[in-house]
C-alpha cells in the first residue's frame, strides 16, 4: 500500500498537459530548425536596432573607464572604429535576445516533458541566465576596473597610452565572457551531484586539488596580471564551496528519501 507521500511523487511526475501525437525525428528536426531559424532573426533584428540607432552611446559607454582615466582612444585602420560598434552592437544584441532565444528554446523542450521536470528544468534555465549575467557584471564593474589601473600603473611614466578601440572592445569581451562561464559552476556541481555522476565524499577529497585549479584556470582565462587571476580566483573558490553546500544537500535529501522509501515498504 503506497503512502500519501509517494502518490504525490508520482502524480508530480505523470501530471502533465496532452501531449498529442508523437512526433517523428524529422518533425522533431524541422522544429528545432525553427527554433534555430528564430534565434538568428532576433539576434539580427537587435543588432541592426542597436546599430543604427545606439551603437554610438554604446560604444562610449563601453569606454568610459578608459575615457575616466584620460587615457586617449584612437583607431589605426579606417574601418576600425566601424567595426568596434558592430561587435559592440552585436555583443548587445545576444545580450538582449538571450531572454527570448531561451523562451524559444524552452517552447521547443517543454512539451515533452511532465509538470515536475518543467518545474525543475524551468529553474536550471531561470538559474544558469542569471549566474551568467552575476559574472558578467562582476567581471565589468569590478575587475575590470581593477585590471586596467595595474595596466596603466604597471607601463609606468614612460609610454604615453593610446589604445585602439577595436582592441580595447575585443580585450573586454575575451574578459567578461570566461566570468560569465565560470559563474556556472555551483549548478554544474549540483547538476553533477543530482544524477549521481560525481558524489559529496569526492568534492570534499579533492577538495585542495580543485582549488588549486581553479587558480590555474582562472590564470588561463583572465588577462597576464596578478589580480585578474586572483579576482576570478577568489570568487570561483567561493562558487565551488557553494557548490559542494548544494551537494551535501542533495545528498542528504537523497538519503533521506530512501530511507523513507525503505521504510514505507517495509510497513505495506
Amino acid at each position: 500500500m503506497k503512502t500519501n507521500r509517494m502518490k504525490k511523487r508520482i502524480q508530480g511526475y505523470m501530471d502533465s498537459k496532452k501531449l498529442g501525437e508523437p512526433k517523428t525525428l524529422m518533425e522533431h528536426l524541422l522544429d528545432f530548425r525553427k527554433v534555430l531559424m528564430f534565434s538568428v532573426v532576433i539576434i539580427l533584428l537587435f543588432f541592426l536596432v542597436i546599430w543604427l540607432c545606439c551603437s554610438e552611446w554604446l560604444l562610449s559607454i563601453v569606454a568610459k573607464p578608459l575615457v575616466d582615466r584620460n587615457i586617449t582612444i584612437v583607431y589605426t585602420a579606417l574601418a576600425e572604429s566601424f567595426t568596434a560598434q558592430m561587435k559592440v552592437s552585436f555583443l548587445f544584441a545576444i545580450i538582449l535576445a538571450f531572454p527570448l532565444v531561451l523562451g524559444k528554446l524552452w517552447m521547443f523542450i517543454a512539451p515533452s516533458l511532465y509538470r515536475r521536470e518543467k518545474f525543475v528544468y524551468g529553474g536550471v534555465f531561470f538559474v544558469a541566465l542569471l549566474l551568467f549575467v552575476l559574472g558578467i557584471l562582476f567581471a565589468y564593474l569590478i575587475v575590470f576596473h581593477m585590471a586596467i589601473n595595474f595596466f596603466v600603473f604597471s607601463s609606468g611614466e614612460l609610454a604615453t597610452p593610446m589604445i585602439s578601440i577595436e582592441s580595447y572592445v575585443g580585450f573586454m569581451v575575451r574578459f567578461m565572457i570566461p566570468f560569465g562561464i565560470t559563474f556556472e559552476l555551483p549548478l554544474a556541481i549540483l547538476i553533477l551531484t543530482k544524477l549521481q555522476i560525481v558524489k559529496l565524499s569526492q568534492l570534499m577529497k579533492c577538495q585542495k586539488y580543485v582549488i588549486f585549479l581553479l587558480f590555474v584556470l582562472a590564470a588561463i582565462l583572465t588577462p597576464p596580471d596578478v589580480i585578474s587571476q586572483i579576482m576570478l580566483g577568489l570568487p570561483l573558490t567561493l562558487l565551488y564551496e557553494i557548490g559542494v553546500l548544494g551537494a551535501a544537500i542533495v545528498t542528504t535529501k537523497r538519503k533521506q528519501r530512501v530511507d523513507y522509501d525503505a521504510k514505507s515498504c517495509r510497513q505495506a
